[in-house]
């Protein structure tokens, strides 16, 4: 579950965005554009509310998630849109090679929105030791040699644009495997959202933290994390402004 949130909060939010979109797509189906893009506005809404980073640090978290979230979109959708357009004018090559300029101008502002903060997520949400040593870290990974993918092939698909294309031929290979690898990049960052990370640095304790963490009894006995049958607890002595320290009684047992 998402650090912060609880489970069945998390999962009525997850069920907003399934209603969200269906909403959207009904909506595109009926070339309701502005329903459609509102709906979809309030998927990247719940996201950002459900995300990892909102579980450390609350309304931060949430905006850094949509600083996030709304570029990657926008970045696969504005591309999803021109190669669809490009393909319909593939007959005027100048105009199709326009298309794919104004796109490529816009794209190089969202990828850099992408890249910082994502990075940022990285930091606050995972330790770096942990990357390749958990599932969390694995799919990050395999996120981030997809974004750099899908940035070779755009790099490819600008270098393309430098000459003349022939009238016929559409947008070129490197520019359409792009929006393939966009695709994969957002199922990546969908699994991320559903997978526990571990405990970043400044959202929460490692295990070897928190025990360095626990409770010592007055007898020198640690208490286990975060409390138990063994843990300590603090009482205020009668008639004295001094604090000692007691041995928390067993389950169940009359306090």
């Amino acid at each position: 579950p998402v650090p912060g949130l609880r489970g069945h909060a998390a999962g009525w939010i997850a069920l907003a965005e399934l209603a969200c979109l269906a909403v959207a797509a009904l909506a595109a189906r009926r070339k309701l554009g502005g329903l459609a893009v509102t709906a979809l506005l309030g998927v990247v809404a719940a996201e950002g509310v459900r995300a990892h980073p909102e579980g450390l640090i609350p309304v931060a978290g949430a905006l850094l998630t949509y600083c996030h979230l709304v570029p990657g979109v926008l970045w696969a959708g504005m591309l999803a849109y021109t190669v669809r357009a490009a393909l319909a004018w593939r007959a005027d090559a100048a105009v199709m090679q326009g298309l794919l300029r104004m796109y490529a101008a816009a794209a190089a502002w969202l990828f850099g929105c992408v890249v910082v903060t994502g990075l940022l997520t990285v930091l606050l949400v995972t330790p770096l030791g942990s990357i390749l040593t958990t599932g969390y870290g694995l799919i990050l990974v395999a996120k981030a040699v997809l974004v750099a993918a899908a940035a070779g092939l755009a790099v490819a698909g600008r270098l393309w644009l430098r000459r003349a294309a022939a009238p016929g031929t559409g947008p070129a290979r490197a520019t359409r495997a792009e929006l393939a690898v966009l695709g994969a990049v957002l199922a990546a960052t969908a699994l991320l959202t559903v997978v526990t990370p571990p405990a970043g640095p400044i959202g929460g304790l490692s295990a070897s933290a928190a025990r360095g963490a626990a409770v010592s009894c007055r007898d020198g006995r640690p208490a286990p994390w975060p409390g138990g049958a063994s843990g300590c607890r603090t009482r205020r002595r009668t008639g004295s402004g001094r604090r000692r320290t007691a041995p928390a009684p067993a389950r169940g047992a009359p306090r």
